[in-house]
């Protein structure tokens, strides 16, 4: 005599199966904050800090436009830090904008949170006079928040 799982039964444990599969851990709200906290103060070489929180439910970025800051008078940038919290990924958009002319760029593959602050390479002609930057994350792995300090020359 063969014996079968009942139909629904099949349905049921497929379905705590796959649950299993797609659910991610929460994020550490305490840890979060106390990340937001560490990272929260500007260098003295600062010229300004984006920052804002990401969440793998809205594969848009972290804004309709994008952060932005706008200098007062043009300034000269050394380079950029980009961080993020936890263990997961992001991609990133950044647009440069000096005068009338505007420059992007996209990250080439996901950063990852667990590399620490990475440098984000600018070529010599996008440092110079630079009035406003803009800084888009989006395509995150896990809910996180990220920082880009923008380091003068």
């Amino acid at each position: 005599m063969r014996r079968t799982l009942p139909p629904l039964l099949v349905a049921a444990l497929a379905a705590l199966l796959l649950a299993g599969c797609t659910a991610q851990d929460p994020v550490d709200r305490a840890a979060l904050e106390q990340w937001k906290t560490d990272h929260d103060s500007a260098a003295d070489d600062d010229l300004g800090v984006l920052a804002a929180d990401v969440d793998p439910a809205d594969p848009s970025p972290s804004s309709k436009d994008g952060i932005t800051i706008t200098f007062p008078e043009p300034e000269d940038i050394d380079h950029l830090e980009f961080t993020c919290f936890g263990d997961g990924t992001m991609s990133g958009g950044l647009t440069i904008r000096s005068g009338s002319t505007s420059r992007n760029t996209q990250s080439a593959e996901p950063m990852s949170c667990v590399d620490g602050t990475q440098r984000f390479p600018l070529p010599r002609t996008w440092r110079k006079a630079v009035e406003e930057v803009t800084f888009d994350a989006y395509d995150a792995s896990k809910e996180s928040t990220w920082q880009l300090r923008i380091v003068g020359g």
